[in-house]
């Protein structure tokens, strides 16, 4: 068991859940890759259910699914960030559960009274119109409702999110982000897509050209956009920062003794000229809101520091609007 924070904790298995609470809970479950609309607002009625009834609000995320998803798939936030976004949204309970086989065979009855009312203690659950449960996927929310009455749960559907005449899916969302289309990411998600992690030393090439970056090494697991330079804002501690943010791997400085070459890099320059910190160890949000140009390689320094300059004036106009 671990602590996320103050105010929501974070178990690895429903057995640790068992050990640390025997509250009534409000849950929402499933795989959520990433958090769309539709996502967000089963997690809000959760946390919205909890607090009007007084119960314990619950996120059950389940990893190592059966999936569709290939080895080499990136996904959409990393256990950090789903953990840093359900915090910020109110969650008391999150459990990381591993889908292992003993869990994937129960009968659809039985994963509602062994799992979800007898070890989680589940007194409403919030779930998509498409939700379905046990044994190879056989229970569905039709079953689900009639079984509430027997163990005495209330079920709340969340209607399919429509956006522009289609569902929402990861799929989609990994396809716009692919193609750097960032407003379209925003409008299915329904929040900016965001980079999360610790500020990391570089070759400190930005502060030698009068433009210091916040440095990021994200996972190799974490899907990115393509590689460029974006308008973005950077949230450190409870401050949000306009900044401007190169994703890639800096061609042009390929030759000068960097020792992260070749590694994918997330290099932001915080637009407030009067900041400056050095955060490094400091754990930070990078929000991707619109792309600026491709990543470029440079003949000189020179070229680059002017490149950036543009960059700059752009990302103060993309950010005004």
């Amino acid at each position: 068991m671990t602590a996320a924070g103050c105010d929501m904790l974070v178990v690895d298995s429903l057995s640790e859940f068992k050990k640390i609470c025997v509250e009534p809970t409000a849950l929402t479950l499933g795989k959520f890759d990433g958090f769309h609309i539709e996502h967000c607002r089963l997690v809000d009625k959760t946390v919205e259910l909890a607090t009007q009834n007084n119960l314990k609000s619950v996120v059950i995320t389940f990893i190592d699914m059966p999936s569709s998803l290939s080895k080499t798939t990136k996904y959409l936030m990393t256990k950090e960030e789903k953990r840093m976004f359900l915090k910020d949204r109110g969650v008391d309970i999150l459990i990381e559960c591993h889908f292992t086989d003993e869990l994937m065979h129960l009968s659809p009855e039985d994963f509602v009274k062994s799992i979800l009312t007898d070890s989680l203690h589940m007194k409403y659950i919030c779930i998509g119109e498409n939700f379905t449960f046990g044994y190879k996927g056989i229970g569905d929310i039709e079953l689900l409702t009639e079984l509430s009455k027997k163990y005495n749960y209330g079920v709340h559907i969340e209607p399919t999110y429509i956006l522009k005449g289609n569902v929402l899916s990861s799929t989609s969302i990994r396809e716009n982000l692919k193609s750097g289309n960032m407003k379209s990411v925003r409008e299915m998600l329904g929040h900016d897509y965001s980079l999360f992690g610790r500020v990391a030393r570089g070759n400190r090439l930005g502060h030698k050209i009068g433009i210091p970056t916040l440095n990021l090494y994200p996972a190799t697991y974490k899907a990115l956009p393509p590689f460029g330079v974006y308008a973005t804002r950077v949230h450190i501690g409870n401050n949000i920062y306009d900044a401007v943010t190169n994703i890639g791997i800096r061609p042009t400085v390929e030759n000068m003794g960097d020792v992260n070459i070749g590694a994918v890099s997330v290099e932001s320059n915080i637009l407030d000229e009067s900041f400056d910190r050095e955060l490094y160890g400091t754990d930070i949000k990078v929000d991707v809101i619109e792309m600026i140009r491709p990543e470029e390689k440079f003949d000189s320094l020179e070229e680059l520091k002017e490149a950036i300059a543009n960059d700059i004036i752009r990302a103060k106009e993309i950010l005004a609007e």
